[in-house]
Parts: C-alpha cells; structure tokens; sequence
C-alpha cells in the first residue's frame, strides 16, 4: 500500500476514534426521557465534544492533517442551536447551564444571543445557577468523556473546557445585567 492511502486510513480511524464517545452517549437507556431531553443532552455532548476535541493537543491539528476531518456544520454551534431553538423550562435550563463551558469566538457570541433573544424567560435560570455546581459538572462530565478515549484526548485540560466558578460567575452577571439593559443581537448575527 502507498503511504498516502495508509494516512487517509488512518485519519478516517482517528477521526472514528474521536466519534466514538458521542455516538455511545448517545445510544443510552433513554427510556422514560422525552425527546425534547434526548436531543437537549445530544445537543449538550456535541457541544463538550467538539470543544474537547478541539482543545485537545491531537484534535487541534486533525483539521490541519485531514479537510475531511472537519467537513460540514461546527457540531458546537449545531448544538447550540438546538438547545437555544425552544423556550420551555427543559431548553432554558439546558442554555443557562451552557455557561459553564469556556466558549470564544462565534460559539460566545452565539450563545450570548441566544440568552439575549430569550431575555426576560432565561433571566431566573441565570440568577438561580449555581456557578460552583456547574463547574463540578463540567469537570466530572469531561472527565469522563476523556476516559472514554484517552488516548485521543491525552493532554487535555479541564480548563481548556470548563470555566472555572469566577468565570462562570462573571459571563451569568454580564448576561443579567445585559438582559435589563435591553440588548439585543440583530437577528444577521446568528
């Protein structure tokens, strides 16, 4: 075999490897859930995934070695999108507590337009989070994601995925005190 087509084999188990976890996440005894809760935890996982992935030391250069690797949709923003398309007391809990990951860039920004766009609805599943909860949860929850494959995750940082409680803290107050403020994103934005 020519040493090209050993790679792209190689990047497609890589890439098989790093799915792995989600899809067995995914196919749990969900039985007594509704599908509004299936798809919020789907949504949820796809989310510390892609961040996981993206912030491990292996996954930062995938998209670099293989395009195939990062074809289609951001799976973060995906998520983000679907636990911030509904407004019931499931999909605002489920968006509040999206602040307990270290977001940058356009995932940041999204997710505050989101909280925006819900203001008044969100406003006391915001004030009522527990940020110290939250950031247990997001460690515990990467944690065992990572043991799940550790070797394709080796080297990565909680941090690099969580924030901490003064983090989360401070993104709940700026999104509070935006909310009475009364900002808005333009619906362009996302």
């Amino acid at each position: 075999m020519n040493a090209n087509f050993k790679r792209m084999i190689g990047q497609r188990v890589t890439i098989l490897v790093l799915l792995c976890p989600v899809i067995l996440a995914w196919g749990g005894d969900e039985s007594g859930t509704t599908r509004e809760q299936r798809e919020l935890k789907m949504a949820d996982e796809s989310i510390r995934a892609s961040l996981a992935v993206s912030r491990s030391p292996k996954g930062r250069y995938l998209c670099s070695e293989s395009r195939i690797a990062c074809l289609g949709a951001d799976k973060a923003e995906l998520g983000l999108a679907l636990v911030g398309a509904r407004s019931t007391k499931a999909s605002l809990t489920a968006l509040a507590d999206l602040a307990r990951y270290r977001m940058d860039a356009s995932l940041a920004e999204d997710y505050g337009c989101y909280v925006l766009q819900k203001s008044r609805l969100i406003e006391n599943y915001l004030v009522t989070a527990k940020p110290s909860l939250l950031e247990e949860r997001c460690n515990s929850e990467l944690e065992k994601l990572v043991s799940t494959d550790k070797q394709s995750l080796e080297g990565l940082k909680s941090s690099a995925v969580c924030a901490d409680e003064r983090s989360i803290r401070a993104t709940i107050k700026e999104l509070v005190d935006a909310i009475h403020q009364g900002r808005k994103c333009a619906s362009e934005d996302f």
